[in-house]
């Protein structure tokens, strides 16, 4: 996916939001021989950076919020990034470092990134995300008509 963006990116002209969903708990999952956490945030360097999708607001999603607490139980995420400065049992710990990962993908560009932690099996969580969400998408749009 990773190598298709930045050749689908220059064809695309759209300002509609991207969903864009990764397993918070696949910090130790290897795909490939990569490690599934960082194929995702190289994924989504990409999608950042793709000339035609600039004007994108970008909605990540942090799905699997219930195994990620599960697995920080037992399972040191410093294994897997050394660079991890929390409590590696601490999920709030665990998420505010993904949060900061992707964000340094991000880049130097200006595009909107929402960011939201879910748990896809918890119609009440996933019911409030999808309303933040809402908040997100109208404050994005009342942006760019200069209404906000």
């Amino acid at each position: 996916m990773r190598y298709i963006l930045p050749k689908l990116g220059k064809y695309l002209d759209i300002d509609t939001p991207i969903f864009y969903i990764i397993g918070s708990s696949d910090y130790d999952k290897i795909f490939c021989g990569d490690n599934c956490l960082i194929q995702s945030m190289n994924t989504f360097e990409c999608l950042c950076n793709s000339k035609g999708l600039l004007n994108c607001p970008i909605i990540l999603l942090f799905n699997k919020m219930d195994l990620l607490a599960e697995k920080i139980q037992t399972s040191d995420i410093r294994k897997h990034f050394p660079e991890f400065q929390g409590d590696p049992h601490r999920q709030e710990d665990v998420q505010e470092f993904l949060v900061q990962s992707f964000q340094k993908r991000k880049g130097n560009n200006s595009r909107n990134i929402f960011y939201h932690m879910t748990t896809a099996v918890d119609t009440e969580n996933v019911r409030k995300v999808f309303e933040s969400i809402k908040v997100d998408i109208i404050t994005c749009i009342l942006k760019d008509s200069q209404l906000l």
